[in-house]
Order: C-alpha cells, then structure tokens, then sequence
C-alpha cells in the first residue's frame, strides 16, 4: 500500500514539472507573439502604415482627378464662341455634340460641328489655316475607349499596352514599387488615361502631321516639314513640350487613342457610331 502510494506521489510530481514547463513555454510564446505584434517593425506598425500609404495614395489620386476636372470643367454656364481665342479657362461647346475648348484656342469657323469633326486653331478666326490646328474626337461611352482588336497588326511592336511615358506627368498614376510587370503597369496607365478622356467626353489630335518649324519645335500647321528621324522615346519626351500649360497638356498619341481616331474617322467600328 505504501509502495502503491509512493507511485501516485511521483506520477503527480511528474504532472506539475510538466505542467510548468508547459506554461513557461506558453509564457515564452505569448512574448514572442506580442513582439511580432506590436514591435516597431510589428506587423500591426506594418499594417497601420501599409493603411495610411494606401489612404495617402487614393487622396493624392482623387485630388489630382478633381483639379484636372476643375480645369475642364470648371464652369457649366461659359461657353466658347466660333472665331474667337478662349481666354480665362476652359470652355464648353455645344453644336451636334459637346467639346471642350481650351484656353488659348478658338473655334474655326465653319468647322464647328462636333460629330463632323470640330477643328480648334490657336489663332483667332484662321480660315487660312495659318495656326496649330487640332481636331476634337468625342468620346461617348467607356466601351468605346479600348483598342480595337480586330485591326491588323502591321508593325513589329506586339505590346498590348501604355506605358507610362505617353502620359503627361501631372496624370500619371501613383504606382506602387512592388509592381514591376509592364504589362500590370500598362493597364494601370491605361485605366487612368480612360477616366480623363471620359471625364472630358473626348481629346483633341492634331489635324495635320507633326511638323518641325525649322528650329526643333513641333508644329501641327498645314504643308509644313515633317518632324521625322526621331526614336519612339524621343518623339514621346518631346511631344510633352508642344503644349504645357495649367490647361492643356500634350504627349504623343497612345494606342487605344490611334483606334478611336481611326473609328471616328472611317467608321470601320461600328460601336463608333452608336
């Protein structure tokens, strides 16, 4: 009997050491838990931080739409007027379909119909074609500003997207470094370039071929000198020199751009027409 309790004696002793090492590891594990957690480089710090930069980056994004909407469409009320150069701020235009006219422009005459293709000029009344002469293309719908797949391919580039160059700096989205794939970065590029051309209901291409006035600066006149023997990279650096000002901004023609200019033009969409 005695032997028999000195047995049950032992195996409790033997229970409690368990026990208490159980609860020191238990006690060692909830430090290292509470660390992992609220240590400076803890994963609630990183998640509160990951937060902020998020919210940070939708605030600058949104401000930055909202300013350049502002620019556009800063007033409902004021309208352009046919022959005469805007001054002041942006303007709308009404005459089968709306365009936006731009400080420093004005309409030329009888080239006022917007579905027909209204013609702006930065000089007043040009009826001699003598001005920088670009061409509204309305945008009516976000089906419509994509790439028309059915086009085919004639040149030796195969992507399929917009890089960031071809947008103005003041528009380019706010990408995160951890995103490298070119592809990924064309498509955030593209969607930001999609909601300003909505935003405007259209953009403006220029009427003639990119001229040279004889001292490297682009023109877009009628029966001038071509600018040509550039690289794709320098002509996207300097069509961002054309016109930059707090109410236009210039780049080189993107293409989904080159797509809906050429459904507006020849009507080879349908879904242009609707």
């Amino acid at each position: 009997m005695q032997k028999k309790r000195k047995m049950i004696k032992e195996k409790k002793g033997i229970t409690l050491i368990a026990l208490v090492i159980t609860i020191i590891v238990l006690l060692i594990l909830a430090g290292v838990t509470i660390v992992a957690l609220s240590g400076d480089n803890g994963i609630l710090k990183r998640a509160a931080d990951a937060k902020e930069q998020t919210e940070e980056a939708q605030k600058d994004e949104k401000n930055k739409l909202t300013n350049y909407e502002d620019l556009i469409n800063n007033s409902t009320l004021d309208t352009a007027v046919v022959g005469e150069i805007v001054t002041g701020k942006n303007k709308k235009y009404s005459n089968n379909g709306t365009a936006i006219i731009p400080v420093g422009f004005a309409i030329v005459p009888d080239l006022d119909n917007v579905e027909e293709g209204l013609v702006i000029s930065d000089k007043e009344n040009d009826v001699n074609n003598e001005g920088n002469q670009f061409v509204w293309i309305p945008v009516r719908s976000e089906e419509q500003y994509n790439r028309n797949v059915d086009y085919e391919m004639k040149i030796n580039s195969v992507a399929s997207y917009t890089d960031s160059e071809y947008l103005p700096e003041e528009i380019k989205p706010t990408i995160s470094e951890e995103i490298t794939d070119e592809q990924e970065i064309g498509e955030i590029n593209e969607k930001e370039e999609r909601k300003r051309v909505l935003s405007a209901g259209g953009f403006y291409v220029s009427r003639y071929e990119a001229g040279n006035d004889g001292s490297n600066n682009l023109i877009s006149k009628k029966d001038v000198t071509v600018y040509n023997y550039k690289s794709q990279e320098e002509i996207k650096a300097l069509a961002k020199t054309f016109i930059d000002n707090d109410y236009v901004k210039s780049a080189l023609c993107s293409g989904i751009q080159w797509d809906v200019i050429m459904g507006f033009i020849d009507g080879k969409n349908k879904r242009y027409r609707k």
